[in-house]
């Protein structure tokens, strides 16, 4: 996605969440009302069938209007991905698309208990992990779309779950359980010995 894109998408959600979710009945004026009857009945004797220059320019401007607001909801919410399956393990790998410098992880959802422990951020790839009392751990991971990760599929399969448009891959790893997702812009990884429905409760939490 171009950066006039992304930005147009952005434009068009903020616009969209702008609506208000019920609107006012209108009353028109009799006023009103009168002149668009005197305007019907004008154009049912052929008299305004042809269209004004300002006419055109708002009905342009109209179909570029619907046109974007359709295009922002017609974008993916993931990109497409591979899984490679070997012997030992698989790989996940998302469709590449722009690099995208990867900076701080939002989570919406941290288990009570928990707190970080350790973090670490560089250009490509960003880290956290949260441990409590019980040394009960999770570690969120962030990376550029495209990067490749590795999981443990050599006892067990993994299994997917679809979440607004989103399919997180679950997978057990020994002693723990990860989720691998991609958001289209960036793929991150959530592994810990925590429940499979806290796992995903983190995950959609993950922006």
């Amino acid at each position: 996605m171009s950066v006039f894109e992304e930005a147009c998408y952005l434009s068009n959600q903020r616009w969209i969440a702008s609506f208000p979710a019920e609107f006012e009945a209108i009353e028109f004026s009799k006023q009103h009302e009168k002149r668009m009857r005197i305007l019907f009945d004008k154009m049912r004797r052929d008299k305004y069938h042809r269209f004004t220059k300002r006419a055109t320019i708002a009905l342009i401007a109209a179909i570029l209007i619907i046109s974007m607001t359709i295009t922002a909801f017609a974008i993916p919410a993931s990109r497409d991905y591979i899984i490679h399956k070997f012997f030992d393990h698989s790989t996940y790998t998302a469709a590449e698309g722009e690099h995208n410098e990867v900076g701080e992880i939002t989570i919406g959802y941290i288990p009570e208990g928990f707190e970080i422990i350790d973090q670490y951020k560089a250009e490509n790839v960003a880290y956290y992990e949260y441990q409590n009392k019980q040394k009960d751990w999770y570690q969120v991971k962030k990376t550029s779309v495209g990067s490749t990760a590795d999981f443990d599929t050599e006892k067990q399969k993994y299994e997917s779950v679809t979440k607004n448009g989103i399919v997180y891959i679950i997978y057990i790893d020994n002693n723990s359980i990860g989720c691998i997702w991609n958001n289209v812009k960036y793929t991150y990884i959530i592994t810990g010995n925590i429940s499979k429905e806290l796992i995903l409760k983190i995950a959609y939490s993950v922006n």
